[in-house]
């Protein structure tokens, strides 16, 4: 995708527009804003217009003009003269503390836009969070800020309806996330994006996302195609146990470690969304991989304010230990055998639009049709408390087992989470 840097019209040298795209990029993700007082709360949502602090812009342009002028300098030299002048940060300004009025993943996914960078482009506000034992950054994170970015660029009342999206490289948690936006098309009904989730000058991420008008229902709505699967037959969340209760279970009988336990609940703790895992039928073991599913019910655990967050909130949790999903029903992929678990790609299919809700309880359903050729496909269903089909996920990841080639990109699946898990022998617990 091509950047748009509007601040290069401000230099009329031809050395300094021809200043290398890489340098800029790694120059933008090092550049010390953090001096400033906080940013404005700016929360991307459709139609909307994010702000930036007159301080924090005249900053950016200030370090990138000072960094740019230099027109003798390399590309290496730019890297090393920003690492020089500036500490490491996973964000380009001081994070503002959490808004009390906002839910937590509404604090999580805020993003900061970079106007003196040019149109379209958005940074993270708070600092990027790495599972434990992860390679990078949580992806869920990236695909839902991908996912608000763009639709800072579309105007209301479009929402997406499709995102289709690429782990290219593991995400720096000390470093800043910037989110190009490419606006692609703009039609009468179909709006297309596609997003580039950048570091040091490189491409970690890549999103295409489409974007319709909602479809009018009730006494409305026009005749159409209509169907979808059952909701399947499930317990009531309020008659399932959360995570922390499992973990507790799982000590008291011997079978996690109060170390490994006191992980999965940290992790617990800092999650935006609260699960709770729907224990499998009993011959569920004995079953074909292929054919066997899995259920839990979340949702965050406030009320969200915005409106426009919804989507974005549900990008966030599809992620979660999803790729895990093929070690969860098949005993050749459990954790003492697996020596790399990555996500590659990643696709969501909004069916609900504007009426789904994450902060009301949702089914999820995920299950592992194949795996082979070292990588491993998993579908996810999600339905509403009334039956309603909200999304449809699907993701392919690499699962090699231990044979001395462990490393490479990616994220791998967290180990003290995953070893909860499969200490109950069923897939209770988050991976």
């Amino acid at each position: 995708m091509r950047p748009r840097f509007g601040i290069l019209k401000v230099f009329p040298s031809a050395g300094a527009l021809a200043a290398p795209r890489r340098a800029l990029h790694a120059v933008t993700c090092r550049a010390d804003t953090r001096t400033s007082a906080p940013a404005q709360p700016a929360v991307a949502t459709p139609g909307s217009s994010l702000k930036l602090s007159s301080y924090t812009s005249t900053r950016l342009l200030t370090t990138s003009t000072r960094l740019l002028t230099t027109t003798t300098t390399t590309p290496t030299s730019f890297t090393t003269m920003a690492s020089s002048k500036a500490p490491r940060s996973s964000t380009l300004h001081h994070p503002p503390p959490p808004d009390p009025s906002l839910a937590p993943i509404e604090n999580t996914l805020h993003l900061t836009p970079l106007p003196a960078l040019g149109p379209g482009i958005y940074s993270n506000t708070q600092p990027s969070w790495q599972p434990s034992g992860a390679r990078g950054v949580y992806g869920g994170s990236v695909i839902a800020q991908s996912l608000l970015a763009a639709q800072a660029t579309v105007p209301a009342p479009l929402v997406a309806h499709s995102l289709h999206c690429y782990f290219v490289l593991a995400g720096n948690p000390h470093a800043p996330l910037l989110y190009h936006v490419d606006i692609v098309r703009s039609g009468r009904s179909f709006h297309t994006r596609t997003v580039q989730a950048r570091q040091g000058g490189q491409c970690i991420f890549t999103a295409t996302i489409s974007f319709t008008r909602p479809v009018a229902t009730g006494d409305d709505a026009k005749p159409m195609v209509t169907h979808s699967p059952l909701m399947p037959a499930a317990p009531p969340p309020e008659e399932c146990e959360n995570e922390p209760q499992i973990v507790a279970r799982l000590i008291a009988a011997g079978r996690l470690d109060a170390a490994t336990g006191a992980a999965a609940v940290a992790r617990w703790e800092r999650d935006p969304f609260e699960w709770r895992r729907i224990t499998p039928p009993p011959d569920t073991a004995a079953r074909d991989p292929a054919s066997k599913t899995l259920l839990s019910w979340v949702r965050s655990k406030s009320a969200l304010k915005d409106p426009g967050m919804h989507l974005p909130g549900l990008a966030y949790f599809s992620d979660s230990y999803f790729i895990g999903t093929v070690g969860r029903v098949n005993a050749a992929a459990r954790r003492e055998r697996v020596g790399m678990m990555v996500s590659l790609d990643h696709s969501i299919h909004f069916h609900a639009g504007p009426r789904t809700r994450v902060d009301e309880w949702i089914l999820v359903e995920v299950e592992c049709p194949w795996a082979g050729e070292e990588r491993g496909f998993v579908r996810q269903k999600m339905w509403d408390r009334q039956g309603n089909l909200v999304a449809t996920c699907a993701q392919e990841g690499m699962v090699r087992l231990r044979d001395g080639r462990e490393g490479g990109d990616g994220a791998a699946t967290p180990v003290a989470e995953r070893e909860a898990a499969e200490a109950s022998g069923k897939g209770e617990s988050k991976l």
